[in-house]
């Protein structure tokens, strides 16, 4: 649990904000504080310390302060108090006696909340609310269904139905659901029934809630947003209450966090598009109770993650220039996402009670065939209670294919050294039908067979339970050697309490490197000396490779100082445990790299996407604008009225309006003179394949379109070809296979450019029609169908065709918005 710090007093300026004394018509001084943080925040200045007094401030705050690297700005608690932002709701923390009653028709311990919460979100078979009890921090489990929190079943083997259908409901603990009827928020504190985790982590507490504080939060904004911030501190904190990230920084530069305690909704925080970010003695804490299994959390509820700053596609204003120092990650599905951060130092840290991915580190290929993550240095950390160390995976991105063998294209090499790996403690994974449970860690795993980042293994000690799985090498590192990766596993030791340890290695020659490892079985002890790596070391590979020739079995006390981690070093905020797992009694003063990034230059190109369901190709054509300068604004299945669009020096319209149920789907023909003013002024319009008729129906709609592009011949079929190889779009193509494929749409244009279509049918699959000042751009082909999928295996040909046709994003982008006069980045 959190501590109030002692940290004195800085020099420079101060504010002070006091939620229970202060006044927002205050001058903000120590004797006159702010009352609330959003307020406070948007009064600083370079250079500035803004005082947090002890306290809880119900609030979800959105700061944009610009320090400088003279002058930061500081945001933290004051000393000896404790300064609590919270996302929740504040009457089930504050009055929970007058918050709840009994559940009308619920079962016994069922309560719901007085009133209703028609502004929650409220989707139905959905995890809408997260919480914690207040008084220990421990999660309470966010139901899916209201007959999961009423159930009595305690155990997935009695679920009927699928893993994540209804069923006849299960009951993961204490918890909360939301109801999408009534908007009233549901609760139960029953007691938890599951032999295999032992009394000490099932739940005997309290079961009124009116006798407790609870932390209720339902989705919207963090807690704590930064947004296109730079060199701000945030120090001496606690952050909770969060459905979705609880720290979100969005676009934001050099940002330090120093002994913030962070307890997570969906991720404790998440980071897109920084570049700077510090962790020190900060706590990152999740959603899994003791009494939780990686099953309850994936299927009843959601699939959390500690820290989130990885997608399965990069963005294209991406992360770099990580360092996390003195941290904890603890009590989730999935821990520390950063495949896609561009150099990351994670060291001095802890790691626990993950029941999934512990740091998943795959770098995926971005929409313009860049991979921009990579460059990772783990070392001095514990590693303990997790299902996979390092996880590798592509979901739903790809890793691109760049010669005939069917190599992939990786990010930087990965260093994992001096690090203590204890997995010899069970991790709640799934649930055992009866009996002890079975699940225990390993150093590293897949999804979907990807190839495995180029990973460094140095100087590091392994506790394992068991032999590796199918005896693969150095408690693992063995496998996955394929697709062009590469591997250098040396001076490790590998400690197994039963089994032996692992013998397989490839079966040809790889780009792998593995001596001076040192090798230990209890359970074999010294008997199995003769039997270790024999039928390998007796193979022609081995005189070809050389690979184990230093390698040593023998008990672990007898291995020399530079074989194994090391040194036992302090770890964890504050340095209160030891490398190897005891407690520590060293103090530790930690020095962090100093920042070298300039504070991100904000976008200049307002964009609005509005997005039809299915809007395959929206990614890409986002990325794109992102590239290119756009600050974009998505409307996610949400109609743009016509009249906003001259907010925005572009709109895009992709995807199917009707589908995604839009109120409403399409212009009227009020709106159609609107739109034509927008173009005159100057406004450019995207629209994708298939919308033309959606956006402008009717007889009224046709004549429209036909005023703004002209029209053609009917019942002709076109014959499609490029028609303009040298334009700018369109001159880097390579092959125009694709110009016919069937996903190809084109519409009757004979105005403006017609870059890829058939003049005689006036037909277009790709024309830029100039429109007064402005521009109408008619994209009339799936690009997405042509993107090589993260699982399946992709020929060079195919990629290049994708990048081909991307580019011609790319380049359209850059070009319209440069011929309407905006300033790009």
């Amino acid at each position: 649990m959190p501590v109030a710090s002692e940290r004195s007093i800085a020099d420079g300026p101060s504010h002070f904000v006091d939620p229970v004394r202060g006044n927002n018509e205050s001058d903000g001084s120590q004797s006159q504080p702010w009352k609330t943080l959003q307020h406070a925040v948007s009064q600083l200045a370079p250079g500035d310390t803004l005082y947090l007094r002890g306290g809880i401030y119900f609030e979800r705050v959105t700061a944009s302060v610009r320090g400088s690297q003279d002058k930061p700005v500081t945001i933290r608690g004051f000393p000896g108090e404790l300064a609590i932002i919270d996302g929740g709701l504040r009457e089930f923390f504050e009055s929970p006696q007058s918050a709840w009653e009994a559940a009308v028709n619920g079962v016994p311990g069922e309560y719901r909340s007085t009133r209703a919460y028609p502004d929650l979100a409220a989707r139905a078979d959905s995890t809408n609310l997260l919480g914690n009890f207040g008084d220990s921090m421990i999660p309470l489990h966010g139901y899916r269904f209201l007959t999961d929190l009423r159930s009595d079943n305690h155990s997935f083997q009695k679920l009927q139905g699928s893993k994540t259908a209804q069923g006849n409901g299960l009951y993961c603990g204490p918890g909360l659901f939301l109801d999408p009827q009534t908007h009233r928020i549901h609760v139960r504190l029953a007691a938890t029934d599951q032999p295999s985790i032992g009394a000490d982590n099932n739940y005997r507490g309290e079961t009124d809630p009116r006798k407790l504080s609870l932390i209720v939060a339902g989705s919207g904004p963090a807690p704590l947003e930064l947004n296109g911030a730079a060199y701000v501190v945030l120090q001496d904190l606690v952050v909770r209450g969060a459905r979705e990230a609880t720290i979100d920084l969005v676009d934001c530069s050099n940002i330090t966090l120093d002994g913030v305690s962070n307890y997570g909704g969906a991720s404790a925080m998440r980071v897109e598009g920084t570049s700077g970010l510090r962790c020190l003695d900060c706590v990152f804490r999740g959603i899994a109770a003791p009494w939780l299994w990686r099953w309850s959390l994936k299927y009843r509820s959601i699939e959390a993650r500690i820290v989130s700053a990885s997608r399965w596609n990069p963005p294209a204003r991406g992360n770099r220039d990580f360092e996390f120092a003195y941290c904890e990650f603890t009590d989730c599905v999935d821990g520390v996402f950063i495949g896609n951060v561009d150099g990351v130092s994670i060291h001095h840290c802890l790691l626990d009670n993950v029941s999934d991915d512990g740091f998943f580190i795959t770098c995926r290929t971005a929409f313009d065939g860049t991979t921009p993550g990579g460059e990772f240095d783990f070392h001095h950390n514990r590693i303990s209670r997790v299902l996979s160390a390092f996880a590798f995976g592509v979901g739903h991105g790809r890793q691109r294919t760049i010669n005939q063998a069917g190599d992939k294209q990786l990010g930087k090499p990965t260093i994992i050294r001096n690090n203590v790996f204890d997995l010899r403690a069970p991790v709640l994974y799934q649930q055992p039908a009866q009996g002890p449970i079975t699940t225990y860690g390993r150093i590293a795993g897949d999804h979907g067979s990807p190839a495995w980042e180029p990973i460094d293994f140095i100087q590091n000690t392994v506790y394992f339970r068991d032999s590796p799985w199918r005896n693969y090498y150095g408690a693992g590192w063995g496998k996955a050697m394929g697709k062009g990766t590469r591997r250098r596993i040396l001076k490790n030791l590998f400690v197994h309490q039963f089994g032996m340890p692992g013998q397989v290695l490839p079966s040809q020659q790889v780009d792998l490197e593995a001596r001076g490892n040192w090798h230990w079985s209890h359970e074999a002890g010294a008997s199995a000396s003769d039997l270790f790596l024999k039928r390998f070391r007796t193979s022609p590979l081995f005189a070809q490779t050389g690979w184990t020739q230093d390698d040593i079995y023998a008990p672990p006390d007898q291995a020399p100082n530079d074989v194994g981690a090391g040194e036992d070093v302090a770890v964890g905020v504050g340095g209160r445990l030891m490398l190897y797992g005891d407690p520590s009694t060293v103090r530790v003063a930690p020095r962090l790299r100093s920042f070298a990034n300039a504070p991100r230059a904000p976008p200049t190109t307002p964009v609005a996407l509005v997005l039809g369901y299915p809007a395959f190709d929206a990614p890409m054509l986002q990325f794109a604008l992102q590239n290119a300068g756009g600050e974009l604004d998505v409307f996610d299945q949400t109609w743009l009225p016509a009249e906003q669009f001259s907010r925005y020096a572009c709109v895009a319209l992709l995807g199917n309006t009707i589908r995604a149920k839009m109120q409403p789907s399409g212009f009227t023909v009020s709106d159609h003179a609107v739109v034509r003013k927008y173009l005159d002024d100057g406004g450019i319009l995207i629209v994708g394949r298939e919308l033309l008729g959606l956006l402008f129906p009717g007889d009224d709609g046709t004549k429209f379109v036909a005023s703004l592009l002209g029209s053609g011949p009917r019942d002709v079929k076109p014959r499609l070809r490029i028609l303009k190889p040298d334009h700018p779009w369109l001159a880097h193509l390579g092959s125009t296979d694709w110009v016919s494929h069937p996903s190809g749409s084109p519409i009757r244009v004979s105005r403006g450019i017609n870059l890829i279509g058939d003049p005689q049918a006036s037909r277009s699959l790709l024309a830029d029609v100039p429109v007064g000042k402005g521009r109408f751009i008619y994209v009339g082909w799936n690009l997405s169908r042509l993107l090589p999928s993260g699982r399946q295996p992709s020929t060079l040909q195919q990629e290049q065709a994708y990048e081909d046709q991307y580019r011609i994003y790319e380049q359209m982008v850059l070009d319209i918005l440069k011929r309407n006069q905006v300033v790009l980045d």
